[in-house]
């Protein structure tokens, strides 16, 4: 190499078009990385990847990174996107009738906070193949399994939960 380059990252995303300063160099291989040649040595080389190539459930850091890669010397550009690992599914209480809407479920072990909707409906990410999730609102709360299996679909319906040892 007599030039300056870049290796842009974009993990488990093949397929993924990269552009330094708005010019498209690259596009990224089965591993999810892509070779950037000739990039300016000691100035900012603007490195961006396309939304559209990214799948629907993709969560975004960002979509462009500042390269500054030393003269006849490379630079590992890394962005910050990963797969959602999401789903919906409906919570009822043991009546049949829907858990109020406002209630907020939380996987056991994280912080996130997710807001129940009407008729129960839920929409969750960050699932794992075995989830424990609590379902809370005005001071009652229950806790049941979720088990989930990726697959291609953006947004799976994981189906209808039921909610025992609470009044409606």
């Amino acid at each position: 190499m007599d030039q300056s380059f870049a290796v842009a990252e974009v993990p488990e995303m093949p397929g993924v078009r990269v552009y330094a300063d708005n010019q498209l160099v690259a596009r990224t291989g089965d591993d999810g990385t892509a070779f950037l040649p000739r990039l300016r040595p000691y100035e900012v080389n603007r490195i961006s990847i396309e939304q559209a190539d990214l799948p629907l459930d993709a969560e975004l850091g960002a979509l462009s990174e500042d390269a500054v890669p030393y003269y006849r010397s490379g630079i590992l550009v890394r962005f910050p996107v990963k797969r959602a690992r999401g789903a919906v599914l409906t919570v009822v209480l043991e009546n049949g009738q829907p858990i109020p809407a406002g209630a907020l479920a939380q996987l056991v072990g994280s912080t996130a906070e997710f807001p129940v909707g009407l008729n129960g409906a839920l929409y969750l990410t960050g699932l794992e193949a075995s989830n424990r999730l609590r379902v809370s609102w005005r001071g009652q709360s229950c806790e049941f399994p979720v088990s989930f299996t990726p697959n291609a679909e953006p947004q799976p319906d994981l189906g209808r939960f039921t909610c025992r040892g609470v009044k409606p």
